[in-house]
This record gives C-alpha cells, sequence and structure tokens, in this order.
C-alpha cells in the first residue's frame, strides 16, 4: 500500500461528503525501478472550490476510486490535458512528484486480523492466493472451497453426440482402447490428471459426453433385443406349425 486518505469535501455530520483513496502498488518490497510515486494535496482555493491533486503512476495503469461526493477525476499527464496544472485562481501550480512523500509506505501491510468487505463492488486486478503467498492464477485456494452454488460459463456442450453426423466408437473399439490405455477414450490418464490438476468445466463435458454415447449404445443394443424378440417369435411360431404338421402327417 503506497498511500491511503480520505479527503473531506462539504458539509458535516451524517451529511459530509468523503473521497476515500487508495494508491496501491502491486508489487511487493521496495525497488526504485518501479517509478511509481504516489502522494496527494489539497488544492482548494476557497470553501467551494473542493479541489485534490493526487500523483500517480501512468503508463497504462487503471486505478479506482469511491467516493459519495458528486466527484469527476481529469487526468493531467501533459498528453490528456496539459501540465502544470493551475488552480482556478492561479495561486499556485502543481507538477510531477520527484520525491515519496513521508506518509507514503512502500511496503505492503499484513493484517493480523479479518478482513471484512461491506457492500459496493470489490476489484482486485492480480492474482489472488488464499492459503499461499505465491499465486500463478486469477483465484488459487490451498485448501478446500464450500460454496451453495458455483457456475461455469459452458461451450461446446456435448449434445452433439446426438448429432446424425456424429461417429459413435463400436464398443469393440472402447474394450481394446480401455485394455490398451487403462482409461475411456476422450479422458487423460489418472497420471496426467495427478500432474496437471483437473479442470472442472471440460472434466464434467466429457463425462456427459461419454454419458450420452452409453445411452446411444443401450438404445442401439434395445433395438437389436427387440429385434431378435422378434425373430424368435416368428421362430416359435414356424416350429410350432411344423410340429403340428408332423402329428397331422403321422
Amino acid at each position: 500500500m503506497i498511500a491511503t486518505f480520505k479527503f473531506h469535501t462539504t458539509s458535516w455530520g451524517n451529511q459530509a461528503h468523503f473521497i476515500d483513496a487508495h494508491i496501491i502498488n502491486s508489487a511487493s518490497g521496495n525497488s526504485p525501478t518501479w517509478g511509481f510515486v504516489g502522494g496527494w494535496h489539497d488544492a482548494s482555493v476557497d470553501n467551494s472550490s473542493r479541489r485534490i491533486i493526487i500523483w500517480l503512476r501512468g503508463g497504462g495503469t487503471t486505478y479506482y476510486f469511491d467516493a459519495n461526493a458528486p466527484v469527476s477525476p481529469t487526468v493531467y499527464d501533459g498528453i490528456q490535458n496539459s501540465l502544470p496544472y493551475m488552480t482556478p485562481n492561479g495561486s499556485a501550480s502543481y507538477n510531477i512528484k520527484s520525491e515519496i512523500d513521508q506518509y507514503a509506505k512502500v511496503s505492503g501491510t499484513v493484517l493480523n486480523y479479518p478482513l471484512h468487505v461491506r457492500g459496493g463492488n470489490s476489484a482486485i486486478m492480480g492474482n489472488l492466493g488464499i492459503g499461499t503467498t505465491v499465486p500463478s492464477n486469477k483465484l488459487e485456494v490451498n485448501g478446500t472451497i464450500r460454496a451453495k452454488e458455483v457456475k461455469l460459463e459452458a461451450i461446446n456442450w456435448p449434445d452433439y453426440v446426438f448429432g446424425k453426423d456424429y461417429v459413435l466408437m463400436p464398443l469393440e473399439e472402447v474394450k481394446f482402447f480401455i485394455d490398451r490405455e487403462g482409461h475411456l477414450p476422450g479422458l487423460k490418464s489418472a497420471k496426467e490428471y495427478e500432474e496437471q490438476g483437473v479442470n472442472m468445466l471440460e472434466l464434467n463435458q466429457k463425462l456427459l459426453e461419454k454419458v450420452e454415447e452409453v445411452t446411444l449404445h443401450l438404445i442401439k443394443k434395445e433395438e437389436e433385443i427387440g429385434s431378435m424378440k422378434k425373430r424368435l417369435e416368428y421362430l416359435e411360431v414356424m416350429i410350432e406349425k411344423l410340429s403340428r404338421s408332423n402329428l397331422e402327417a403321422k
């Protein structure tokens, strides 16, 4: 955390308006190569102007602010608006900062108590780790996740199995593949899942694909059994007729 401050803009008591600013450096430690100088200054020239100057690093960095006052941030970077910034009455001008203010911190703070976020939308632009200090994914949890519901954005759902052009692998080939590889076609081996982890969306899609393939095999077998039953019934009728003919001949 580089700097945190609350700027009182107008009014008093429960009608007061504030700007909450959090100037954050996403890197850890203290390095002079960041080129990040954070600071702020009250540039109000009278009771009605309510102007605050905040120095931030540029270069495509995204920032967020929160305010219950009607504020409209304006960027003065020599590109969007020229520098230096001049107060409306011309009493002061502000340019780039060349040193970090004394109140600004150059390293993060470790909180030894629970963190509660009440209301609003919280944005985490980097990776979030829970139970780990070195997350390599947007969300990385070293432990158990418990939730009422998990919704995954799905594409290419396996209903293509029911399409007329889908080639269903014969059961003989499935058996041959299982005997040779030790797992179902289209799925990874146990060793690969252990080494790479399990993509839950991909796994659910593959499992549903297999369920739909099994369903088609069952339907096909049901049709074959039905055909065999009709043939057996026909043969039974023919055998009965032959038996009667033989008896009448005697």
